[in-house]
């Protein structure tokens, strides 16, 4: 998959929750047409049922926009089943928002409504649980198409909280008095607005469905900038291709350095798997002195010559860290020449993969 820039996701996802939320207003406009005082069981059903028929609208939007945004078209994943899965969803949130109003008779514009901060919270909890039930059922789906398709949830978390209290702020406000066509109006701002909250967080964690995660992404840009003083004491950024799968992987570890180069103990290398890439030597990228650069990465253990040295080391460097005597280590050469430029390297493929 090759995700749309942060922009295009963030516009992606506003106008598909305008056009959700749009007919959303409307069908809670229409509502109040066949609601009569009080309402009858009958009728508070068609109530609720032009609410979930107003939240399937904005999960086809919203599962065609994100589908396109995620770039999924040519992978494994099918759009019939991620637009399913996203509309499917979204009905589900709408019922479980809209059936205490409906059913209690305070689904009318002229009711007179809960408190704000009420309004609020209660929309953010519902935020949480919508994106943990969308996220989950869209994860599984992503299971295999991406290397961290589990990030997908918290991202979907944390973007409908807000979202979704902008959705219910957006509802709350208009009044028996509005006019159709202005409801219908402050539905689609609304639903820009709240799409655009949505966008911009999630948008964040798209690079690390198959890359870094956020916090790595962040440690590494400030490795390859001119601010890199701040970590390069004791980090540095390494980035290599792996044997098997091709794919590019990219994280920072903690160094010690010495007059042969720079030394890395991969901690608990049981549980990892980049380093294992290198156990015979390998071209790969490192970021140092602020930018990135060419070097020489490979596995060391104990019945290397070279082992003792780099484990007394790194040791020395990070005192509180026991080697173990059988390793693993790895050893980074840089080559004999200038201060790397500033700024990354040009490469084929955006990072797709962290281990």
């Amino acid at each position: 998959m090759r995700p749309v820039r942060w922009s295009h996701w963030v516009l992606l996802l506003a106008v598909a929750e305008a056009i959700g939320m749009t007919a959303a207003a409307g069908a809670a406009r229409a509502s109040m047409a066949v609601v009569g005082d009080p309402p009858t069981l009958g009728q508070s059903a068609a109530v609720l049922g032009l609410a979930v028929a107003g939240g399937g609208v904005e999960g086809l939007a919203l599962g065609l926009a994100t589908y396109r945004g995620l770039g999924a078209d040519g992978s494994g994943l099918t759009r019939g089943r991620w637009v399913g899965v996203t509309a499917l969803v979204a009905m589900l949130a709408w019922a479980i928002g809209s059936a205490p109003a409906s059913f209690s008779g305070n689904g009318r514009a002229d009711d007179a409504g809960p408190p704000w901060l009420l309004v609020v919270v209660g929309a953010a909890v519902l935020g949480l649980v919508t994106g943990a039930l969308l996220g989950g059922a869209q994860a599984r789906l992503l299971r295999g198409q991406v290397a961290h398709h589990r990030r997908w949830v918290t991202a979907s978390c944390l973007g409908w909280a807000p979202a979704m209290a902008i959705i219910f702020v957006g509802a709350t406000v208009p009044d028996a008095g509005w006019s159709t066509p202005v409801v219908v109006v402050t539905g689609t701002v609304t639903g820009f607005l709240a799409g655009a909250v949505l966008g911009a967080i999630s948008g964040v964690v798209l690079r690390s469905l198959d890359g870094p995660s956020v916090p790595n992404r962040a440690v590494l840009a400030v490795l390859a900038s001119r601010a890199h003083r701040l970590l390069s004491g004791s980090l540095i950024g390494v980035r290599l291709a792996g044997r098997r799968s091709g794919r590019l992987i990219e994280l920072p570890v903690q160094y010690a350095e010495d007059d042969d180069g720079l030394v890395v103990f991969p901690a608990h290398p049981e549980c990892k798997q980049w380093w294992r890439n290198l156990r015979d030597g390998r071209q790969i990228e490192v970021t140092h002195l602020g930018g990135w650069g060419s070097g020489v990465g490979v596995v060391i253990t104990a019945d290397d010559g070279d082992f003792s040295k780099a484990r007394r080391t790194y040791e020395d460097r990070w005192r509180r860290v026991e080697v173990p005597s059988a390793g693993p280590l790895v050893r980074i050469r840089l080559p004999d020449s200038a201060e790397p430029p500033v700024g990354e390297p040009p490469v084929g493929e955006p990072p797709v993969g962290d281990r």
